[in-house]
């Protein structure tokens, strides 16, 4: 998804760093002095970037020390009054001349706090532009189409929207990717759903997700298309496939045939599940 941000012919060469639960680590150490993270500058946003030489030296350092703020739980009030103090004492730095932040991902999410919704926004690329404001360009504040300014201030970009998005920059085919996940990531983004169960990887092989079930709670789950496997992370509970129960814990692993009559019950502690599912029957491999 980092990588996604940038020009496919930066990817190769490019630094990475992803965000695990005490921040930010370095994945990749690149050599074309671009580095690619996804940005989380709030628990609900997904923000894949890669900035030149010039912003990897001067935003990135603020970037990676509000991950790591955000893991601690820090309140967003705080983070933003330690970056603001960090920007007037010198510990970050604004951009010293003209560069470029790619944000030519499709996977953009930008929290709204004025819906409380999460948006997608489209691909755009950024160029640093410290304290210039929107009245400095002529711009309404990009309603007109024309450049605009965000994060105004000391690390403030001026933002212009890209046409094609992933076709401007293709995708490399889902075959030849990977992913990797941490459990504590995946189970914050699902308690911060409101769902009980939520999906993390979609391909055309296969999809996993994480579900979770309180004590004393019903599974309302119906019989699904595809095989499914199920293994318990945590908790105890009754599972139950067509008329047999059997009793499960940390560690158990359930295999359910497509379109089996399925469901948890008589649960006695919290029940936290991964949940893999195989292509429907008939789907091409």
């Amino acid at each position: 998804m980092a990588l996604a941000a940038a020009p496919p012919h930066l990817r190769a060469g490019a630094t990475v760093y992803v965000l695990e639960k005490d921040g930010f680590v370095l994945a990749r150490q690149g050599a074309n002095g671009f580095t690619c993270a996804v940005n989380r500058d709030h628990p609900l946003n997904l923000k894949p970037t890669c900035w030149d030489r010039e912003g990897s030296e001067t935003i990135l350092p603020k970037v990676l020390r509000v991950g790591e703020l955000l893991m601690k739980g820090t309140p967003l009030p705080q983070i933003n009054a330690e970056i603001k103090e960090g920007f007037r004492s010198g510990k970050f730095v604004s951009p010293r001349r003209p560069g470029i932040a790619y944000m030519l991902s499709d996977h953009n999410r930008d929290y709204n706090p004025q819906t409380g919704k999460v948006d997608s926004f489209p691909p755009h690329v950024m160029f640093y532009a410290p304290n210039l404001t929107n009245a400095d360009i002529g711009s309404s504040g990009g309603s007109d189409g024309l450049p605009f300014v965000a994060y105004q201030g000391p690390h403030g970009y001026m933002i212009m929207m890209a046409e094609g998005g992933s076709k401007m920059t293709p995708q490399v085919p889902e075959r030849e990717q990977g992913k990797a996940f941490t459990l504590s990531e995946l189970e914050r983004q699902r308690e911060q759903s409101g769902k009980l169960y939520l999906e993390f990887l979609k391909n055309a092989s296969m999809r996993a997700g994480i579900y979770a079930l309180g004590v004393g709670a019903e599974d309302t789950q119906q019989p699904h298309e595809e095989d499914e496997v199920y293994y318990v992370l945590g908790g105890h509970a009754t599972f139950r496939v067509g008329s047999e129960d059997r009793l499960v814990q940390p560690g158990s692993i359930l295999f359910v045939a497509a379109h089996a009559p399925h469901k948890f019950h008589s649960i006695t502690e919290p029940i936290q599940l991964l949940v893999f599912f195989g292509a429907k029957s008939g789907a091409s491999q």
